[in-house]
């Protein structure tokens, strides 16, 4: 799982400046830590989806596949508990995340 450490930031940091730190942290060998806000789908299965978190005060939200992981910036904290709670993640992601916001791939090989 891909944590990320923004502890301090401040909520109105751009879609840009979150995306630099995240990939500072992640070139530089950081092991990111997770915001004690980030809410996760560990409760849920889908075939697509292996695991998902959000923070609802920065509107982000992570998604990690069985190979990839990827930042969505910006995610309404209505889509996000929409999210958890439809039947299926993976329709639900595809239909209502993936066309309207734009993913940011996170190389989970450099995180600890």
């Amino acid at each position: 799982m891909v944590k990320l450490k923004m502890t301090g930031v401040n909520t109105a940091v751009s879609k840009t400046q979150i995306e630099k730190e995240i990939q500072n942290m992640i070139m530089s060998g950081e092991s990111p830590v997770a915001l004690t806000t980030m809410a996760t789908t560990d409760n849920k299965t889908s075939s697509l989806i292996k695991h998902a978190s959000y923070d609802p005060l920065l509107r982000v939200m992570l998604v990690e596949f069985e190979t990839n992981v990827y930042l969505y910036n910006g995610v309404p904290r209505q889509v996000w508990e929409e999210f958890v709670k439809a039947d299926s993640l993976g329709k639900f992601f595809n239909k209502n995340i993936k066309p309207n916001f734009k993913g940011v791939k996170i190389n989970e090989e450099n995180t600890v």
